[in-house]
């Protein structure tokens, strides 16, 4: 049996990972030395090696400049990594373009329909997901759960907006603004689940993003930083003054 590549080490310890990113990380920065040794035997791992370290450390540009050029010489696996760092990056529409592209390849890749309908539901766009399942020909059950969960919760989300009277443009806006300021500060699984409220001044939707690992702190912090970054984003505070975000560790009804 041949040992792992460095590659295949960061990629699986990448995988495995949940929590906050680490910019300071010797780990990561020992990998980025290590890519840089590779790079005349093996480019593609040694970009590789270096896109999955600057992943953990909240570079996701760096990230995505160093899978575009495994892809370029050829790695069988970058087109799924690029899309997965294109998504947390909350490019959608990339990611998903990229997905489509595998299942024409692969009708029955898991991994890019089931990305294809997490995009479907961060929309709230039922037509998403029966595209999504065209691309798909495979049978698994999970997938085909999925399909209709997703479909229940689409409707089930764009009846508590409206019945808040909210715009379903702002909340998808919100909902790609929650990825693309996660980017930097946070690698691995979420959920994003949706409640709504009443006070003496009117109804509000909640919005809580179910995170991995982290502590009370660490989700005030998350918290009060995405505050900023609504203060300070083109949407207008009358669109979104009803529109509550929350980030957590410990959620119920995970999807």
């Amino acid at each position: 049996m041949q040992p792992k590549s460095k590659a295949h080490e960061a990629y699986e310890f990448l995988q495995n990972y949940q929590g906050l990113t680490n910019p300071d990380s010797f780990q990561f920065h020992r990998w980025l030395k290590d890519a840089e040794q590779l790079t005349k035997k093996n480019a593609i791992d040694a970009y590789s090696l270096k896109s999955f370290a600057y992943v953990l450390m909240g570079e996701l540009k760096q990230a995505l400049y160093n899978m575009e050029n495994a892809h370029r010489l050829g790695s069988v696996y970058a087109s799924t990594n690029l899309m997965n760092i294109l998504h947390s990056m909350g490019r959608f529409d990339e990611s998903s373009q990229v997905a489509k592209e595998i299942l024409h390849q692969n009708p029955h890749d898991l991994e890019s329909v089931s990305l294809l309908l997490s995009h479907a539901l961060l929309h709230l766009d039922i037509n998403k997901v029966h595209e999504a399942m065209q691309y798909y020909q495979g049978d698994n059950q999970q997938i085909m759960h999925k399909n209709q969960m997703y479909i229940q919760e689409i409707n089930k989300r764009i009846d508590m907006i409206n019945e808040l009277n909210i715009s379903k443009n702002t909340v998808v806006d919100i909902l790609n603004h929650i990825y693309v300021f996660l980017s930097d500060k946070y690698v691995g699984g979420n959920y994003l689940s949706f409640d709504y409220g009443y006070t003496e001044i009117g109804g509000y939707l909640e919005i809580n993003v179910c995170l991995n690992n982290l502590s009370v702190d660490d989700c005030v912090s998350l918290q009060d930083g995405f505050l900023d970054v609504l203060i300070d984003s083109e949407l207008d505070y009358r669109d979104y003054k009803d529109i509550l975000v929350s980030f957590s560790s410990e959620c119920v009804g995970r999807a």
